[in-house]
Parts: structure tokens; C-alpha cells; sequence
């Protein structure tokens, strides 16, 4: 007998449609919620956000030990050189919790640092990393946004299996209130 795959969830938000154009297609993509990442590529890298956490991901030439690494964090900047050489340095898209703020050397050849966000609700999705500095393209964007409204409703309904779930419809901002779903 044949094996057909399991039927897709999609869920649908309420909201306000946008009005689509003749013959645009209006793409879901379908993401793996719990890999989940939407990276944002830079010159050094790429970085990408959790409701409650931005990840930096930097590469460093090959053989780079700690003490060669500079990085200061503080709640809105950063600044991170190697070997006196400045990989980035500017004030921070969104404010962060500073104590919190960690960096590693990893393998010798990249430095994975890692922001708390003071605000930690799905509508806090930043667009860039720095003020004007690594923007994600609009479709990363809307992208990072998605991931973090699904990772808000799998918060707000640990029982519910959004595996293989696409999402459509109003999730910009978060998304509206689902407290209600499935009573």
C-alpha cells in the first residue's frame, strides 16, 4: 500500500486581510519550529532573535584565541573587534538586559554571543541588529516575525502540536490574542 503523509495544520489567524494583487502568489513558508531559526546573514555572519533572546553569530579567522577577542555589552551597544580589528560596533537595535549578555569562543573560529531583551513579547521582533546597521531583508523580516508569534501561541498552549504548522493571515506585532483558543 502506498504511504500518504500525515495532513498539514495550517493555521489560520484572524485579522485584517491584506488585498493581494492579480497573480501574486502569496507564499507560506513552512519552517521547522524547533531547529525555528531565521537567520539574518551579515558581512561576518548572521544573527537571529527568539522572543526572548538575539543571537550573534561572528566568524574569526581560524586559530583566534579569547585574549585576542575585545567585546563589550552593554544594555543598547555593543562593540566586538579581534586582534584590534572592529567587526561591529553601534548601539543596539533594542535594549537589552546587560547582565545578561554573554559571548563565547567557539572552535576557535567563531564568537556566538547572546542578548537578553528587556521586552520579551512576540512583537518585539527586530528588523536590524544595530540602528542602521544589518537589516534583515523585508521576507527574513516577515519571517522572524512568523517564528516568534509561533513560538508565543506554543507558549500560551503547551498541549497543542504546531509541528508542521504553517501560518497565515495577521501575525504582524504578534499576532492577536489567542488566550481564548480551544476552550
Amino acid at each position: 500500500g502506498s504511504c500518504s503523509p500525515p495532513p498539514r495544520r495550517v493555521i489560520t489567524i484572524p485579522g485584517p486581510t491584506a488585498p493581494v494583487a492579480a497573480g501574486r502568489v502569496v507564499m507560506s513558508v513552512h519552517f521547522e519550529e524547533k531547529s525555528g531559526i531565521v537567520p539574518c546573514k551579515t558581512p561576518w555572519g548572521e544573527w537571529y532573535q527568539t522572543m526572548e533572546d538575539v543571537f550573534i553569530d561572528v566568524r574569526v579567522p581560524l586559530g583566534t584565541s579569547a585574549k585576542d577577542i575585545t567585546c563589550k555589552l552593554s544594555s543598547k551597544e555593543i562593540a566586538l573587534s579581534v586582534k584590534g580589528n572592529v567587526i561591529m560596533k553601534g548601539k543596539l537595535y533594542g535594549s537589552t538586559i546587560a547582565d545578561e549578555g554573554t559571548w563565547t569562543l567557539e572552535d576557535n573560529k567563531q564568537v556566538s554571543i547572546v542578548l537578553m531583551k528587556s521586552n520579551r513579547e512576540a512583537g518585539n521582533c527586530w528588523s536590524s541588529l544595530l540602528e542602521g546597521q544589518y537589516h534583515a531583508d523585508p521576507l527574513v523580516q516577515d519571517e522572524m516575525q512568523k517564528k516568534l508569534t509561533l513560538e508565543r501561541f506554543q507558549r500560551e498552549h503547551p498541549g497543542f502540536d504546531f509541528s508542521g504548522a504553517d501560518i497565515s493571515g495577521n501575525y504582524s506585532g504578534g499576532g492577536p490574542d489567542f488566550s481564548n483558543l480551544g476552550k
